[in-house]
């Protein structure tokens, strides 16, 4: 269950490549290096080739989103455990004050 709601929470606004990326410096220079590259590549494959290059970038994709999901859900459970903690440190100090 909680797994579904990190994945709600990246999938619905954390998509490095839907804008919080391209906000980054540099981001837009490897874009176009990028597409640069891959339309050299392109214009000297054959039409299967271009086929068999496309299904690698796309899975390469894939593997990106998966590792990006997973470093995000990874993240969010340190801050939670990390903010879970300081509210026991903080309990724990009250209770020592008022105690």
């Amino acid at each position: 269950m909680a797994e579904d709601y990190l994945r709600q929470l990246y999938r619905n606004g954390l998509d490095y490549y839907a804008g919080l990326a391209a906000h980054q410096p540099g981001f837009e220079e490897v874009k176009a290096r990028y597409g640069r590259c891959a339309r050299k590549i392109r214009s000297r494959l054959t039409q299967k080739q271009v086929v068999w290059l496309k299904s690698l970038i796309d899975a390469q994709y894939e593997m990106e989103c998966i590792h990006c999901e997973t470093a995000f859900a990874e993240g969010f459970r340190l801050c939670a455990r990390l903010t879970g903690e300081l509210n026991a440190r903080a309990v724990t100090a009250r209770d020592a004050a008022s105690g």
